[in-house]
Parts: C-alpha cells; sequence; structure tokens
C-alpha cells in the first residue's frame, strides 16, 4: 500500500514529514525506522531550503522493500556534495547515498523531480538492531557486491561496503527535534 502527503513549505513540515514517514512503520525495526526519519528529514530540508515550495511525501512498504519518494516542484538537479568537515550543509544526499538500497531522481516535464530511495527491510529476527549492523549486515550480502553509480538518466545505486564506517563518519551523532 502507497500513502501519500503533502506538506506546505515550512520548517515545521520537516518534522511532520518524518513523523508521516515513520509513523507509518509502527511494526518495522527501530534500525529501519531511524534510517527512514534520518533520510526524509534531509529531502525534505532539500525541497524547503532549495525549491521554497511545498512538497509531497510518499511511502509504500511491500513485503521486505520499502520506498519513499519526496516530490517537489523545483526544476533544479539534486548534486552530491563534498562539504568540509565545517561545512554546516551539504550532506544531504551524501547520507541518502550511504544508508539506502537504491536512490535516485526522476524529472517530471511539467511537475518538478522526485527524489526517491529504497530500504530492504530487516527480517524479524533482526528486529531492534541499529542502522550500523542493519548496514554491515547488508554488506555482507552476496547480492549486495559490485554496486554501480549512474549520475546521468537520473538514476544512482550504491554499493554498500563501507557505508556503515562512513555513516559514522559524517554523522556521529543524529539530533532530532
Amino acid at each position: 500500500m502507497k500513502l501519500t502527503r503533502t506538506f506546505p513549505a515550512e520548517p515545521q513540515s520537516v518534522a511532520a514529514a518524518r513523523r508521516f514517514a515513520t509513523g507509518l512503520l509502527a511494526d518495522d525495526s527501530a534500525g529501519l525506522r531511524d534510517a527512514v526519519e534520518l533520510m526524509v528529514s534531509e529531502l525534505a530540508t532539500n525541497c524547503i531550503r532549495h525549491v521554497n515550495a511545498s512538497f509531497e511525501v510518499s511511502v509504500e512498504h511491500s513485503g521486505e522493500s520499502l520506498h519513499v519518494e519526496v516530490r517537489d516542484q523545483g526544476a533544479g538537479r539534486p548534486v552530491m556534495r563534498s562539504p568540509s568537515p565545517d561545512d554546516l550543509t551539504g550532506r544531504g544526499l551524501r547520507i541518502v547515498d550511504l544508508l539506502a538500497a537504491r536512490w535516485g531522481v526522476r524529472y517530471d516535464a511539467d511537475a518538478g523531480k522526485t527524489v526517491w530511495f529504497t530500504l530492504v527491510a530487516p527480517r524479524p529476527a533482526e528486529a531492534g538492531e541499529t542502522v550500523e549492523a542493519h548496514m554491515i549486515q547488508r554488506r555482507r550480502s552476496p547480492a549486495r557486491r559490485g554496486g554501480t553509480a549512474t549520475r546521468r538518466g537520473g538514476t544512482s545505486t550504491r554499493s554498500v561496503r563501507s557505508r556503515a564506517l562512513a555513516r559514522r563518519a559524517l554523522w556521529p551523532e543524529c539530533v532530532r527535534s
């Protein structure tokens, strides 16, 4: 089932978008909820900061797959930055790249763009694990080896070989509002 909600271009919409997305995942692991919360927060912040228009969040949970989309009316193209440790911004897409199994950008000629990501929900035996443990487990999966990245054409897919460690280096702690 896919659920969608539209949010106004206001700073408090970021927290509302997080609550909307994680509220639909009450039966999933804390690690999955934390990852979704962080990524939705980053993408919603990008909509407000760079587009300054309302945005739409869609969450679709089917089996072990979770697909989230954040759509806005902006014409700009998202760019993954490489911020210095002193930079206060510029880490949003890097976080999505580190945590998502797959992610990308879909451009609509008259309706802006959609940044999406997919996660694989942990099996029930893994419930309660941290995001880092979930990423390490995914890294060991033979199906995850040899990831590719395609920036042109709107789709990005990355291997997760060192995502857990890189995530810790980028975000030693997450602050929630």
